[in-house]
């Protein structure tokens, strides 16, 4: 077996409009390494599994590409899928933090520092936020950050928030105890208002997993005010890193404005042929059309962005209509 690839158990989502529909077991076969180590990704072939009768299909889950990929083709007796096709956002972390802000234009940096001056001043000028990493603090982490994530709208509307259960928590504990896990918290006062919760690979590697706030404090931008703060730290650190993004986002996006470099890249599935698989496919890609094609729709009438706010801050926007101060 090459040693770049690993057996891992994944569920396929199947997703309209953010929402999980259903999901299907697979067992891949699946690239372990990151995409910036990639030095020539055209000449990357997927390992033959059709000797392993357990196995559905291998998976690279960021390949870099030179331009858009087909949704599906047979390439060497495998139905490649490309499932997702985006950029990939990641931050180099050499160099200082004053160095990296430099990347913002004028304007966009005096909004974000604006932005984290006014809410320490409304945390009263105290250190607002806090960073976990050792395995004896991920109990108080696991706690705080499941009291932000029960309130956002990855847990409320996606079922995408912070995993509950114990099996979850002691892999959290496991992975702090070998230094591959990063928690950061931000409060008011003693409140928990934001979190992230990212995994550190090779030690060089460190990747966006779970985040959230809580939204009544939406106006105050806490997502990112936090993420300053982790940025900050990490380059403070003096320890070149990549942060990574991970797939999600796009122009315009707290991603975009954060990253410093962008890749297109593709999630490419390589199924043995059979008509399970095919089907599996063929249902998977025509959800996923119908949803581009609705969030277009939503576009168009000028209402996704009105939709998507009440979603994710429901709290301010009956505080809008009853005219309730919102904390």
């Amino acid at each position: 077996m090459n040693e770049s690839w690993r057996h891992q158990r994944i569920q396929l989502e199947f997703k309209f409009a953010g929402l999980t529909l259903f999901k299907v077991p697979l067992v891949t076969m699946m690239l372990k390494d990151h995409f910036t180590t990639l030095k020539n990704p055209q000449e990357l072939l997927p390992p033959d599994i059709y000797g392993k009768r357990w196995v559905n299909c291998s998976l690279i889950s960021a390949y870099p590409v030179q331009k858009p990929l087909a949704r599906l083709r047979m390439i060497s007796g495998y139905l490649r899928y490309s499932a997702f096709q985006y950029f990939h956002y990641y931050i180099e972390i050499q160099g200082s933090f004053s160095d990296y802000l430099q990347k913002f234009s004028h304007k966009a940096r005096y909004n974000l520092l604006r932005t984290v001056r006014l809410y320490n001043e409304f945390c009263g000028n105290q250190k607002p936020w806090k960073e976990y990493c050792r395995a004896e603090e991920m109990d108080d982490f696991y706690h705080l950050a499941s009291q932000v994530s029960e309130k956002t709208y990855q847990e409320r509307v996606l079922d995408a928030g912070l995993p509950k259960g114990l099996k979850f928590f002691k892999k959290m504990k496991q992975l702090a105890a070998k230094n591959a896990v990063l928690g950061y918290i931000l409060f008011h006062d003693t409140n928990p208002v934001a979190y992230i919760y990212c995994m550190v690979t090779d030690k060089s590697i460190v990747s966006y997993a779970y985040v959230g706030y809580d939204p009544k404090y939406a106006p105050w931008s806490p997502g990112r005010v936090l993420l300053y703060y982790l940025l900050e730290n990490l380059f403070n650190k003096g320890v070149p890193c990549i942060f990574d993004f991970t797939r999600g986002g796009g122009p315009g996006g707290h991603k975009d404005f954060f990253s410093n470099n962008k890749v297109l890249c593709a999630e490419l599935y390589y199924f043995k042929w059979s008509l399970r698989n095919f089907f599996i496919i063929l249902t998977h890609m025509c959800i996923k059309v119908s949803s581009e094609w609705f969030t277009r729709l939503l576009v168009f009438l000028n209402i996704k962005d009105r939709l998507v706010h009440f979603v994710k801050n429901p709290t301010s926007v009956r505080a809008a209509k009853t005219g309730e101060n919102v904390p």
